[in-house]
Parts: C-alpha cells; sequence; structure tokens
C-alpha cells in the first residue's frame, strides 16, 4: 500500500540552501506513473549528473550545473 501526502500537509518547499545540504552525494531516482524516467547524481559545488532510463537500459549521461 502507497501512502502520498496531500499539499495541506505535505512539508514546505526547501531552499537552494537546504536542498544542495540534502542531495549533495546522493543519486535520486525519477518516476513517471511507476515507472523510471532518470536519474540525477548530485555533487559538489552543485554539479549534477543526469541520465534517462530507456528501459533496462541507462542513457548516455550528462553533466551540468
Amino acid at each position: 500500500m502507497s501512502v502520498l501526502a496531500s499539499p495541506a500537509v505535505a512539508d514546505a518547499p526547501m531552499t537552494a540552501e537546504e536542498f544542495d545540504a540534502f542531495g549533495t552525494g546522493k543519486t535520486l531516482r525519477y518516476l513517471v506513473d511507476g515507472v523510471p524516467y532518470g536519474a540525477e547524481r548530485y555533487r559538489e559545488n552543485r554539479r549534477v549528473t543526469w541520465s534517462f532510463v530507456k528501459g533496462q537500459d541507462v542513457a548516455e549521461c550528462e553533466d551540468g550545473v
């Protein structure tokens, strides 16, 4: 069973600084309708590496800020 918070009880959005502290050193995976969509690795100095997921394969990665 899945439980989702409604907007009325959801936490306030993070500031850029809070998200930087939360995400640095982590890889976040994104789903669309329960299907893998992509992954983003957060590194020092707000550098990121993004990759789309295509089926079971990971597409070419792209670096950004």
